[in-house]
């Protein structure tokens, strides 16, 4: 469990005087009358400051590393001990201001640092932890070589990952073959081209372009 002591100074509250009177103006903002020596009178606006107790604050905050060159990490406040309702979190990094927000799950986040607070119905702020690291991971597949002969009837079979697109292409960058693939399903091809010929022999290069942004490349070399 992550824990912390978030501790706020209490501020100095100042009196009204005693020759005040405190009452409600037309616009419903609470307000005093004060009264100088000369027996003169003034209305000023009635500042109420609220005290932020001592508070220890303990939560339990989970980590989802983040895809390189992505951000789409996370970070999951769970329930505070004491617990309190209602409560605003927030999250900053040495790099950006504070981001608050109503829901205790922040997504789309980059690897790094990060610092995790919460606000009560009061606005009061206490720290729940003073560093949290969402790490990086590799979510790039190993790059993958298959090898066949059209010619001789061979075919190669590509695992899909997901929903997406493949696309096949020369050398050169020249488009040779591109089709559809289904999550759980083999992707064959038998060397045929968009033209409905037979590809010649040399090296491929291949894309796997997943909907949900993950991209799988390979080589592919008929002989």
């Amino acid at each position: 469990m992550l824990k912390d002591v978030a501790k706020q100074a209490e501020p100095e509250l100042i009196e009204a005087p005693a020759f005040a009177d405190v009452f409600t103006s037309v616009d419903n903002e609470p307000t005093i009358i004060a009264k100088d020596n000369q027996g003169k009178t003034e209305l000023l606006p009635l500042v109420v400051e609220i005290r932020c107790a001592l508070k220890t604050i303990e939560a339990k905050i989970k980590s989802e590393p983040a895809c390189m060159d992505k951000e789409d990490g996370r970070l999951i406040v769970g329930k505070t001990q004491p617990y309190v309702n209602p409560l605003i979190y927030g999250i900053s990094s040495t790099v950006g201001d504070t981001l608050w927000q109503s829901s205790n799950i922040f997504s789309n986040l980059p690897s790094g640092n990060y610092a995790v607070y919460v606000k009560d119905a009061n606005r009061c702020l206490m720290l729940v932890k003073d560093q949290v690291e969402i790490e990086n991971k590799e979510c790039r597949k190993a790059q993958q070589t298959y090898s066949f002969n059209p010619a001789y009837g061979e075919t190669i079979t590509i695992k899909a990952d997901g929903d997406g697109i493949i696309t096949i292409r020369n050398r050169a960058g020249i488009l040779v073959f591109s089709g559809n693939v289904s999550s759980g399903e083999d992707f064959t091809w038998d060397g045929q081209t968009l033209s409905g010929g037979i590809s010649t022999p040399g090296l491929y290069i291949y894309s796997l372009e997943y909907k949900n942004g993950n991209s799988v490349r390979g080589e592919i070399l008929i002989y």
